[in-house]
């Protein structure tokens, strides 16, 4: 069994062997549903930007900025992305729970990583719950760095 990198834009394909049939791609507009499924069954779907409107503008916006991971055909995690010269994000780092525990969530932030640095990403932010332990330890493994601070976060709807 293979991991397949795709890059429909016209990068180079890679393939790497780790045992299980995984494609990590672009997500395609018609998706949506089922990211919006997998945030709302890991407990981080925010009506205002998760809708299924709302991804799929972002995907018309930048059709490399969701990546997903396909287990044997089927989405069973994603990450959003954020390219920023000045300070790239990632957001929704998500696997569905039932399918956690299997180094996905590595492979999305590896994935991710690389796609933002190819892009010329020098710096990347993300945010990560308090109590979310599992994140905030793959995180940690990857070499980024906490940075608590008395921020509180603040929004306005357009």
């Amino acid at each position: 069994m293979v991991v397949r990198n795709a890059y429909p834009t016209g990068g180079k394909l890679i393939t790497t062997t780790i045992g299980e049939d995984l494609l990590l791609r672009n997500c395609s507009p018609d998706e949506c549903r089922t990211l919006t499924a997998i945030l709302q069954t890991a407990g981080l779907y925010e009506s205002g930007v998760d809708s299924e409107e709302a991804l799929r503008a972002k995907l018309a916006h930048d059709p490399e900025s969701i990546i997903v991971l396909a287990v044997g055909g089927y989405i069973r995690g994603m990450v959003v992305t954020i390219f920023d010269p000045w300070a790239s994000s990632l957001w929704h780092l998500t696997v569905d729970p039932i399918w956690q525990g299997r180094g996905y969530g590595r492979l999305l932030a590896e994935e991710a990583e690389k796609r933002l640095k190819s892009r010329g990403a020098r710096i990347v932010i993300g945010y990560v719950r308090e109590d979310n332990v599992g994140s905030r330890a793959l995180f940690k493994k990857r070499g980024w760095g906490e940075f608590p601070m008395p921020i509180i976060p603040i929004e306005k709807k357009l």
